[in-house]
């Protein structure tokens, strides 16, 4: 299937976001983080192409009933994912006696909120993630997973975007932590406690390392892979949602999500929950802050609708829409989940 094309530039990869790695401001010169940041946007031209499936059956998968022929058809197009599909039903996460093969079967089995995560993580993990410790990569998509669950659930309660389009945003809101991440674990030691994760003290520790923060570097992956003008806004604006120019109400509803998922402990770099009394730790203080216009009534009700997403999240969603690719990355999930 015909992939879309490059666009612009930049990345490189990551075991914990650069604010964690406990390396004193000032530890390099201008010209050593002059050097690191053109490393990592020189790499983001290696990046292979985006698949052109990726947002179609985001689409497709996001609506009820799914076209199930539509999905078996596009995801039997690209052959990583063919043999993706089947082999995650054979995961011991879902307890499945039988051996799947057949690709509209696996599509039913795994149903259409794994399936949708599957497909939009395989292609990042396969480019960004191949150097990263399970433990790494699974930290990174719990805070990613549930930021994309939360997102949806406003976006439904607000009507401010599309619920899809919200999950989209939620679950690729990092994805410029990534390469930081993996630049940090090559290059920079693990001597103090990080800063809050997402906090304008980690964007500044990754401007003073690397000469740029993941959410410039998200901005320009996306600008590579063709992302839509609304996930590059996102991607950019998500910790200041206030600057956002356009899309400002998805950005705002993913700001929201990401606040509440890193105040609830689910951070990037952070395996087990660990709860950050410097951040606001209700919902609603996490909707007051990103979405202003919402009235006291509004913002109460939304509020008690993401705190029981967390609450399912917390219980069993996590390893139900969760697929990470490859096998040594489903027994390190798996061995998580027991």
């Amino acid at each position: 299937m015909e992939a879309m094309k490059p666009g612009v530039q930049e990345s490189d990869a990551c075991l914990k976001p650069i604010a964690q790695t406990g390396v004193p401001p000032g530890a390099c010169d201008a010209d050593q983080t002059s050097q690191r940041r053109a490393r990592i946007l020189a790499a983001v031209e290696q990046l292979p192409s985006l698949p052109a499936y990726v947002f179609e059956l985001n689409r497709l998968l996001s609506v009820s009933p799914v076209d199930l022929k539509r999905v078996s058809t596009l995801v039997a197009a690209d052959p990583a994912l063919a043999a993706q599909v089947p082999r995650m039903c054979h995961a011991p996460l879902w307890g499945l006696s039988q051996k799947v093969f057949n690709i509209a079967e696996a599509c039913i089995l795994l149903g259409a909120e794994r399936l949708r995560t599957l497909v939009l993580t395989a292609h990042l993990l396969e480019c960004l993630g191949q150097e990263l410790p399970a433990s790494g990569v699974l930290a990174f998509w719990q805070h990613c997973v549930l930021t994309a669950l939360l997102s949806q659930q406003v976006a439904l309660a607000t009507s401010a975007t599309l619920p899809e389009e919200a999950y989209l945003g939620g679950l690729l809101h990092d994805i410029g932590a990534l390469p930081i991440m993996l630049a940090a674990a090559r290059e920079l030691p693990d001597s103090r406690p990080p800063p809050l994760e997402g906090s304008d003290e980690t964007l500044k520790s990754e401007q003073e390392m690397f000469g740029i923060d993941h959410c410039e570097l998200g901005r320009a992956i996306a600008i590579y892979w063709r992302f839509p003008a609304s996930l590059v806004a996102v991607l950019e604006r998500h910790h200041r949602p206030e600057e956002a120019s356009r899309e400002a109400g998805l950005v705002r509803i993913v700001a929201a999500a990401d606040r509440f998922s890193r105040a609830r402990g689910y951070a990037l770099g952070v395996t087990s929950p660990i709860l950050h009394p410097e951040l606001e730790m209700t919902a609603e203080g996490c909707l007051r802050a990103c979405l202003p216009a919402l009235d006291a009534r509004r913002c109460r009700q939304i509020a008690e609708v993401m705190e029981e997403a967390l609450l399912r999240f917390t219980q069993k969603e996590f390893y139900s829409v969760w697929p990470l690719a490859g096998p040594a990355g489903l027994a390190a999930a798996t061995e998580d989940a027991q």
